[in-house]
């Protein structure tokens, strides 16, 4: 079974910065994974070079309210109330990592596949930013979706 951060890295690097395939599932996902296992999201967008990451964040936040529809139908979601504004989620995932962490500045990531990119990237425990606020929790209660980003 592949480690979480290795599924995330390459739904990054290979599907949405290599073949320019953007679906709503991989949106979904990384919303999931923002949630559910924050290290292994961080970990991923660290696979990325500043400039990929900055590339696939604009790419995802020009699909606007349109996201939902690329790909498959999204069926049986935990959280429904991400598809009205998915790809305005998206985003604020990747706003919520810093651009560059400190101790990959000197790093060659480039090349390679997502597990070689990977393994020159340290684990992390958790963001910095407090999650609730992030993903738009209405008085930090997952349960109640803000729509005001």
């Amino acid at each position: 079974m592949e480690d979480p951060a290795e599924i995330l890295s390459k739904k990054l690097l290979i599907c949405m910065y290599g073949n320019g395939e953007f679906v709503a599932r991989d949106f979904y996902d990384l919303g999931t994974a923002h949630e559910k296992n924050p290290s292994a999201l961080k970990k991923a967008f660290f696979a990325l070079n500043p400039s990929q990451r900055i590339e696939i964040r604009d790419e995802i936040q020009s699909f606007g309210s349109k996201a939902v529809g690329f790909g498959r139908a999204l069926e049986n979601v935990h959280c429904p109330e991400w598809l009205s504004n998915l790809a305005e989620k998206t985003v604020i995932f990747f706003d919520s990592v810093p651009p560059e962490d400190p101790k990959l500045k000197d790093s060659n990531r480039g090349g390679g596949s997502p597990q070689d990119i990977l393994s020159k990237v340290p684990d992390y425990d958790a963001y910095t930013s407090p999650e609730p606020k992030l993903l738009g929790y209405e008085d930090d209660d997952p349960t109640k979706i803000s729509d005001s980003r």
